[in-house]
């Protein structure tokens, strides 16, 4: 029995690609790789919860920044340890109060609607930074890895809201026809990853 596996392109895809010993298919610009009886499909992190909710994959690793804005269903099964970053609010006042009503440029609107429901949110797909720069945003509420962006653009870290780490997730049929399949994975990613 096969299990498709739907990995984030990058640093995420690299990890899981090692720990299969798969390393080869790192030199290719390939979307679906076959290793054994697993298929992986290589997309961008905001498409992995529809291919797992949606049943063309089986099971997908993606960070949860992404399951949370996604709104889509399906079990999460595993958190893992590396490639941590955290949501954070930015911007060039620090001592801006979070409680008012504010305006929040983000790539995120559903959570940071959860987080500042009081808040005006202004979606922007890339370069977050610039929103405050040019008056259009008070702060803004972004991933930051280690900061260097902001801080090359005169901003920094206001207050950190939620840390994310990727989620080994799972199409509940999937799950439930594909479990002892699944299960193996599971161990496998254990005993390389963490």
């Amino acid at each position: 029995m096969s299990v498709t596996f739907a990995l984030s392109k990058g640093r995420i895809a690299e990890a899981f690609l090692k720990a299969f010993k798969a390393t080869e298919a790192l030199d290719t610009r390939k979307l679906i790789v076959e290793i054994g009886d697993i298929k992986m499909i290589m997309v961008k992190p905001v498409d992995v919860p529809t291919y797992v909710s949606n049943g063309v994959a089986d099971i997908g690793v993606v960070g949860r920044d992404v399951i949370l804005e996604s709104g889509e269903s399906f079990y999460e099964l595993m958190e893992f340890p590396f490639s941590k970053c955290t949501l954070s609010i930015a911007g060039f006042d620090n001592s801006v109060d979070l409680s008012t009503p504010l305006t929040i440029a983000t790539k995120y609107p559903r959570i940071c609607k959860q987080y500042f429901p009081l808040s005006k949110t202004i979606y922007l797909n890339g370069s977050v930074e610039l929103a405050p720069i040019l008056n259009l945003s008070d702060v803004i509420f972004d991933i930051v890895e280690t900061g260097t962006t902001l801080r090359e653009n005169g901003l920094s870290i206001i207050e950190d809201i939620l840390t994310i780490n990727p989620v080994l997730i799972a199409n509940k049929a999937s799950y439930k026809f594909k479990q002892d399949k699944i299960q193996q994975m599971i161990q496998q990613l254990e005993k390389e990853l963490i």
